[in-house]
């Protein structure tokens, strides 16, 4: 057997964990991961394959100066906050700041200053700096301009415009792994180029929706609108839908993450939750082109707020449960 080792969470009791082609469980069982799947023809994980960038500074405050941030994040950076604690110049003025949420050691303001852990430095212009009556806060949030296809195909998920970027949670997934995140009001998305997915096909994905219901919001699509995909529908269903045709999970919680197994097979479509068949129903026979992640292929409009921490994508359809147990290690459920 060839293992390989995998640097997630580890599996309760004995037991060796792999990445690339077999997983020994707890109980000597071997279990299969995505990368020893068959007919994979895309696949990422948001702890794998990321080109992250520190997105860009938002400022508030009574008339805060021009902070930048220079660098490439750590896998463990998220959110930087920077805040004035002291009323003073680029090189006198005092701030506390936290990352991730996690207060770090204050500083005293300086041209630049390297912000330890991050990978980033910030410069802090000539100017003011303020305490009173309203704080000087910085804030930027890690995101991902690139999400590269595990499979060895090339199928890159991408975002070259950094307000439309998929932020990265460097612990937001379910056991504290990584995730991406999609925020609706700033349209954020990735998607490949163009590659064609005849069916029947499966996509497999681990994800969830983060904000109560309002409006239609779609979780993956193809790289038009309606091709394939997932669109919530209100606060209990989504639809899974090819071309002009689909059908409803009525009951769903959206909010909870799940592992679902996408089956797009014309009339013999399904949809498998942590390793349950839960609907099933008619889509359209119609390819796919590529994929989009975060919100609708043609429009932006419908993107969601969300979390993505898997996709997996294969060519042939497998058993509804073949990742159960894989999901269940890494994420808690499956």
């Amino acid at each position: 057997m060839f293992l390989n080792t995998y640097h997630g969470p580890p599996l309760s009791g004995a037991g060796v964990w792999t990445m690339s082609q077999q997983v020994l469980s707890a109980t000597g069982g071997v279990i299969t991961t995505p990368a020893s799947m068959p007919n994979v023809v895309a696949r990422w994980r948001a702890d794998q394959g990321q080109t992250l960038v520190q997105g860009p500074v938002s400022a508030t405050g009574t008339a805060p100066p021009a902070v930048t941030f220079a660098g490439t994040p750590s896998s463990s950076t998220n959110t930087i906050v920077l805040t004035c604690t002291g009323t003073g110049t680029n090189t006198t003025a005092t701030f506390s700041w936290t990352l991730n949420g996690v207060s770090q050691t204050p500083f005293t303001a300086a041209s630049t200053v390297v912000l330890t852990g991050t990978g980033i430095t910030a410069t802090f212009p000539t100017g003011t700096y303020s305490s009173t009556p309203s704080a000087d806060t910085y804030t930027s949030v890690v995101t991902s301009s690139a999400w590269a296809d595990q499979s060895g195909n090339g199928h890159t998920l991408s975002q070259a415009t950094a307000a439309n970027q998929m932020a990265y949670g460097a612990s937001s997934g379910p056991n504290s792994t990584p995730a991406m995140i999609g925020t609706a009001a700033l349209q954020t998305f990735m998607a490949t180029a163009a590659f064609t997915l005849t069916q029947a096909y499966w996509i497999w994905i681990v994800c969830r929706w983060t904000s109560a219901y309002s409006t239609t919001a779609t979780m993956i699509d193809g790289l038009a609108t309606n091709l394939a995909g997932m669109t919530r529908l209100s606060s209990t269903s989504f639809r899974l839908y090819s071309g002009v045709a689909g059908f409803t999970y009525s009951g769903a919680t959206p909010q909870t993450y799940q592992a679902y197994g996408l089956t797009v097979n014309g009339a013999s479509s399904s949809i498998v939750s942590n390793g349950t068949t839960v609907a099933t129903g008619t889509v359209s026979v119609t390819n796919q082109s590529g994929l989009t992640v975060g919100a609708g292929g043609a429009d932006a409009a419908i993107a969601s707020d969300c979390l993505i921490s898997e996709i997996v994508i294969a060519s042939a359809v497998p058993a509804a449960n073949v990742l159960s147990a894989y999901s269940q290690a890494r994420y808690g459920f499956g």
